[in-house]
C-alpha cells in the first residue's frame, strides 16, 4: 500500500525552556515516517532549497521515504521556522518560504491515497484537482492555508480559507482554532453542521483539551482523552495524520483508524523534534484502551 503526501519539508529550530533543537521536518518527514512505520510505501511531494544538508536527504532515504521527481528549488531556500515554545504557549515564527509545489509533481503511480498538508500555502488548487482525478481517498490538513505572518515572521491565522476545496477531499483534520477560521462560527455544532453540507466523509476535529470528534454522514463519535502534559509538540498533528491515513487505507474503518491516530499521538508525547515518531506495536496496543473510551451518537 502507498500513501503521497504533499507538503514542504522544514527545517526547524524549536526552543524549549533553554534548550534550542535544530531539527528536520514538516509533514513529508512526521507523517511519512510515521505511515512507514505501519508498513506503508511513502512518496512525498514536495520542495526543497540547496541549503537543506544531502545527510537530511540520505536519512530519509534510508527510512524508505521517497521523493517525486522535482523535488529542489534553485531560486528558494528550504521553508525555515524558528518554533518558540512556553509552558501554555506555542509561536511559530517564519524565516525563510521555499518554491510552492506544482501539479507536474504528481504522478499517477499507484497511490492508494494522498495526503494535502501545507504549512505556507505552498499546495496550489490545481494540485488539489488533479489529486482528486488519481487517488481514491484525498485527505486535507488545511493549517498552511489559514496561516499569515506578520512583519517579524509571527504565524496569525487568517479567514481566506478557499472552501472551493471541499469538493475533492474525502477526509479532513481541523484543529479547534482553526475551526471559526473555516467555519465563520465558534459554534462546534453549528460549524459541523456547514462542514457536513460539503459531503465530506470523514470530518476529525481535535482540540487542546484531548478531546477529538469525528464525523461521518450518519454519526458522531466522541472520545475523551485524559490531558497529558507535552513538553514540546511541533509534529504531534503530522503524526496524527500519518497513523489516521495508514490505518484506514489498510481497514477502511475512519473510527478504528482515529483511535489508532489518538494512540500515535499520545506516544509521541515526551519526546523532541523528529525523535517522536512512534513505534507502531506500542501505538495498535493503546489504541485499543482508547476505542473503549468512544461514544457514538446519531447526526440529526
Amino acid at each position: 500500500m502507498k500513501i503521497i503526501i504533499a507538503g514542504h519539508i522544514t527545517k526547524d529550530l524549536i526552543k524549549f525552556n533553554d534548550i534550542l533543537i535544530s531539527s528536520i521536518g514538516g509533514p513529508p518527514c512526521y507523517t511519512g515516517l510515521t505511515a512507514q512505520t505501519f508498513g506503508i510505501t511513502v512518496n512525498i511531494v514536495t520542495k526543497i532549497g540547496l541549503d537543506l544538508e544531502k545527510e537530511n536527504i540520505n536519512w530519509l532515504l534510508k527510512n524508505h521515504i521517497s521523493f517525486s521527481k522535482l523535488f529542489t528549488s534553485t531560486q528558494f531556500p528550504t521553508t525555515k521556522f524558528h518554533i518558540v515554545n512556553k509552558p501554555s504557549l506555542r509561536n511559530l515564527f517564519l524565516l525563510n518560504k521555499c518554491e510552492s509545489l506544482s501539479s507536474k509533481q504528481l504522478e499517477d503511480d499507484g497511490g492508494d491515497a494522498i495526503v494535502l498538508s501545507p504549512v505556507v500555502d505552498e499546495i496550489p488548487l490545481s494540485l488539489i484537482k488533479l489529486s482528486r482525478n488519481l487517488f481514491s481517498h484525498v485527505f486535507l490538513d488545511p493549517q498552511g492555508f489559514l496561516r499569515s505572518f506578520d512583519t517579524s515572521g509571527k504565524c496569525l491565522l487568517n479567514n481566506n480559507f478557499n472552501t472551493e476545496i471541499f469538493q475533492y477531499v474525502d477526509s479532513i483534520k481541523i484543529g479547534e482554532e482553526e475551526l471559526p477560521f473555516i467555519t465563520g462560527t465558534n459554534n462546534i455544532d453549528l460549524s459541523l453542521t456547514k462542514l457536513l453540507k460539503y459531503n465530506i466523509n470523514n470530518i476529525i476535529l481535535t482540540s487542546s483539551s484531548g478531546k477529538v470528534l469525528l464525523i461521518t454522514p450518519k454519526h458522531k463519535y466522541s472520545i475523551n482523552i485524559p490531558k497529558i502534559k507535552i513538553l514540546e509538540n511541533t509534529g504531534i498533528g503530522d503524526i496524527f495524520t500519518g497513523a489516521f491515513n495508514s490505518s484506514l487505507i489498510k481497514t477502511s474503518d475512519p473510527l478504528w483508524s482515529v483511535c489508532v491516530a489518538i494512540s500515535a499521538s499520545q506516544t509521541s508525547f515526551g519526546k523532541f523534534g523528529i525523535a517522536k515518531i512512534p513505534k507502531y506495536n506500542t501505538v495498535i496496543k493503546n489504541a485499543y484502551n482508547i476505542m473503549q473510551l468512544v461514544k457514538k451518537s446519531d447526526n440529526n
